[in-house]
């Protein structure tokens, strides 16, 4: 099939406008990412694809209704696919009327003055898109970065007329921690993501997408070269390849037709595994300023040594950290670098992670900290830092 790289990023912003007037879906896949290098900022030259198939997989994952001809009409008129939307509909009816509004209210007073070039940095964050568009929904670059595989985007074939129920009962399973609870047990996303018929992180994020009210433009796979290059490739992988950071890059829009991108890279964090795979490292350093990392149930990862190249390079490069205590530990923000402000309740981590408890956190909260209207991270009695660097300092 012919590769065109389109050069022109208006005729994206073209298709949001006539969305509305999408033709019946082709059960044919989609056309392969186009080969080419980019740097380690978002890419501004997009390819031709089947959006619309694109579009009308996410909301057949979502369980959303749409009046467009999908290619999906075979799972969608099922009784199962009926069911699994109306259970849906409810939870996330339920979700945006609870905590997604609390947390809507809160970002508008104590994040509001992040600008909208803003660089969302997520490490650790699996496939939850889902929070960053809730904390940071006029951001145009959004970088997670989790184990998961990329994985692909469901075929009709992938999900025949014999599995449809499972299926549809794995995608709900795998929402119920992040809508219950606030995060994915790595462990339960893991086995969800490899033993059905989703396969990695990427369907989650296309259902996350179409629940928060976006369109979805593009999708392509790359791995990325040594010195950080995004390097496309012609066909979505299969497996993880040793030693090589894989990702995917997705344009879509917001509901109010401005243009975004969120990458996924598959990756492991450690300092043995930012050694193995170079391009990582090349690939955040040349992320676009200014950048605001954001941690959430991170396994207190950072608070281990050899998690200290990932945790050096948030604190030499952010302009802003949001985090629980799974983040990066209290100490490493010097008073004289940062403005740190608290929220919420500290009573140490659970019992999983006691190991993790500190000292010196508990002893700030015990000095005051402002109220935290929602469930963030492990612990019920939840807890959230936010540093801003003073004058954009210089961390060595």
């Amino acid at each position: 099939m012919k590769r065109v790289r389109i050069l022109v990023d208006a005729l994206i912003a073209w298709r949001v406008i006539v969305a509305g007037c999408m033709v019946c879906c082709s059960a044919f896949f989609y056309d392969a990412c186009a080969e080419t290098t980019l740097t380690g900022a978002a890419s501004e030259v997009l390819p031709p694809h089947n959006t619309e198939f694109i579009t009308s997989t996410a909301f057949m994952l979502a369980g959303m209704k749409t009046p467009h001809c999908m290619g999906w009409e075979a799972v969608t008129a099922t009784k199962a696919w009926q069911q699994f939307a109306s259970s849906m509909d409810t939870k996330w009816k339920q979700f945006f009327a609870t905590r997604g509004h609390r947390i809507a209210t809160w970002r508008r007073t104590e994040l509001a003055d992040i600008p909208d070039n803003a660089t969302i940095f997520y490490p650790f964050s699996g496939p939850d898109f889902l929070y960053l568009s809730l904390l940071f929904p006029t951001a145009r670059h959004y970088v997670l970065i989790g184990l998961e595989p990329v994985g692909t985007i469901p075929h009709q074939d992938a999900i025949g007329q014999e599995n449809i129920a499972r299926c549809l009962a794995d995608i709900e399973s795998s929402l119920e921690d992040i809508l219950r609870i606030s995060f994915f047990k790595t462990n339960d996303m893991s086995k969800e993501l490899t033993e059905t018929c989703l396969t990695g992180a990427l369907p989650v994020l296309m259902i996350f997408l179409a629940r928060t009210s976006h369109t979805i433009h593009t999708v392509q796979c790359f791995d990325l070269a040594d010195n950080g290059t995004i390097q496309y490739r012609s066909v979505f992988p299969s497996g993880i390849e040793k030693h090589r950071c894989r990702g995917v890059e997705i344009r879509f829009s917001s509901s109010d037709n401005r243009l975004k991108t969120l990458t996924y890279l598959s990756a492991n964090l450690s300092d043995n595994g930012l050694n193995r795979c170079p391009g990582c490292v090349s690939y955040f350093d040349g992320l676009a300023p200014p950048l605001v990392t954001f941690v959430k149930s991170a396994s207190y990862l950072m608070h281990k040594p050899y998690f200290s190249r990932i945790r050096n390079f948030i604190l030499h490069k952010s302009r802003m950290v949001l985090q629980d205590d799974s983040g990066i530990p209290y100490r490493f923000f010097d008073n004289k670098t940062w403005n740190v402000k608290l929220y919420g309740m500290y009573t140490g981590p659970i019992d999983l992670f006691k190991a993790h408890f500190e000292q010196d956190l508990a002893a700030a909260y015990r000095r005051g900290a402002a109220s935290l209207p929602f469930r963030f991270g492990y612990n019920r009695q939840s807890n959230m830092l936010r540093a801003i660097k003073i004058n954009n300092q210089h961390v060595p």
